[in-house]
């Protein structure tokens, strides 16, 4: 039996509660259960709410093992975040139509209260899976699935999932809610779905087959982390933002598809995406982050509106074509932290740029696409050449014109030829040689300058 000594109480709002545990009552005229009241309370088994409260607290009962049952009244409003997490003995407990708000993860790893399907569901919102099915189906009117929902402890997802098909009507996935399910490998997510919460699906290595839907607005940072088996991925236009390290350590991309919403893109949002073949950066994004694609040791091209607002990306080597208002094309290659392109934009120092270009060396190693690219930019740039870097620039440019305008139809780039006619500089059989393949191309913009 509670006595009045076990509570703390300023203003109606129950504090903290310091007594034994067992089966407690809270005292009448209680109108808020505080944050942590009850937190951790080893020996709480069951907890009476007088009709007087009106709202639980984050965490209030967070990790009370020994929970098993709640009675809540029609006067509660409100349950706060987290408000009865990992109380994983608690079977019992009515919510009541009076409640309209319950926080994120507000019974997550409460797995007594699942239904005979594993589901714990109040709300609309799936709280938490506790089944061990390999193949499973989230029931139609979940409307939200919360955070950690299919995660078994802080460090581990549900291993046996393989597979999990998403309800038509589902809105939100909360963050982490598959976080590290490492056999995971496919997810059908239905076109309702607006947001995708951070570390959703970090560290779900197996998982290959997932369409993100042109209905989500929303990707929360590290939310694809890890998952290192998906290979295409095309993000839906109206995102305005890839957060940082959403899809850093996703080795088997080797293409993404960013739209023209996006306006910023977060630090390492691609860091060590090391089969990602080139990158397109929309005209609209003005923020770029650090180490945005380091590490991205297979990329060969980056089209960027700008020079990459300085860019910070170690470990790549690419040909960057800009394709802003101040145009230009470079050769880029950085090794550990060293930024080569923008140290010759603020120095000055070409000559050096050149022999590396022209000798690729000595202290870059640069792929052919980048020597093509930066070889064109280098001649169209106002910065004078001596004669002979002019001549092998020139030589480069016939020798590999076959390449080069292979190179531009991939980056579906018709300026780079324009900008190669315009110099002059081909001779009459290299010159031949590029009409035909620009003739025989399917795309009018490069046929038309055949």
């Amino acid at each position: 039996m509670s006595s009045a000594s076990d509570f703390v109480i300023e203003n109606g709002v129950l504090k903290k509660y310091v007594g034994p545990g067992g089966d407690v009552v809270v005292p009448e005229g209680v109108t808020e259960i505080g944050d942590r009241a009850f937190y951790y309370c080893k020996g709480l088994t069951s907890i009476v709410i007088p009709d007087s409260v009106t709202c639980i607290g984050e965490t209030a009962f967070a990790s009370c093992k020994s929970l098993t049952s709640v009675m809540v009244p029609d006067s509660v409003e409100r349950i706060g975040d987290r408000a009865f997490e990992d109380c994983s003995c608690l079977e019992s407990i009515s919510i009541k139509e009076s409640v309209t708000s319950i926080g994120n993860e507000a019974f997550k790893g409460c797995v007594g209260l699942a239904d005979e399907n594993g589901f714990v569901i109040f709300k609309d919102i799936l709280f938490c899976y506790a089944g061990n099915e390999e193949h499973v189906s989230i029931p139609d009117g979940v409307k939200s699935i919360g955070g950690h929902a299919f995660v078994v402890d802080m460090f581990l997802g549900c291993q046996n999932l393989k597979s999990v098909s998403i309800p038509d009507g589902v809105t939100n996935i909360g963050e982490s809610a598959f976080f590290c399910c490492s056999n995971l490998t496919s997810v059908s997510i239905p076109n309702s779905l607006a947001g995708i919460g951070k570390w959703a699906f970090m560290g779900c290595k197996n998982l290959k087959d997932l369409t993100i839907p042109m209905s989500v607005t929303s990707i929360g940072s590290a939310a694809f982390q890890g998952c290192s088996s998906l290979s295409d991925i095309t993000i839906p236009e109206g995102v305005s933002e890839i957060s940082g390290y959403t899809f850093k350590q996703c080795s088997g991309i080797t293409s993404v598809t960013i739209p023209s919403s996006v306006k910023s893109i977060g630090d390492d949002a691609f860091n060590l995406c090391n089969s990602l073949k080139n990158l397109i950066i929309p005209n609209r994004v003005k923020s770029v982050g650090k180490k945005v694609c380091s590490d991205c040791t297979k990329l060969e091209w980056i089209k960027s509106p700008n020079p990459l607002l300085e860019i910070d990306s170690s470990n790549i080597n690419v040909a960057l074509v800009i394709t802003g208002t101040k145009r230009g094309y470079y050769a880029y290659a950085a090794k550990a932290e060293k930024n080569n392109f923008t140290d010759y934009v603020r120095s000055g120092r070409w000559n050096q740029y050149d022999l590396e270009l022209i000798n690729n060396g000595p202290v870059y190693k640069y792929r052919l696409s980048a020597r093509m690219i930066g070889a064109l930019g280098r001649l169209l740039d106002p910065v004078k050449l001596t004669d002979a870097v002019r001549e092998l620039y020139i030589e480069m440019l016939n020798k590999n014109a076959k390449k080069l305008v292979q190179l531009a139809e991939e980056m579906n780039e018709p300026r780079i030829i324009k900008d190669l006619f315009s110099l002059n500089i081909l001779d009459g059989k290299t010159k031949d040689v590029v009409r035909k393949l620009l003739a025989a191309l399917a795309i009018p913009e490069f046929s038309a300058l055949a």
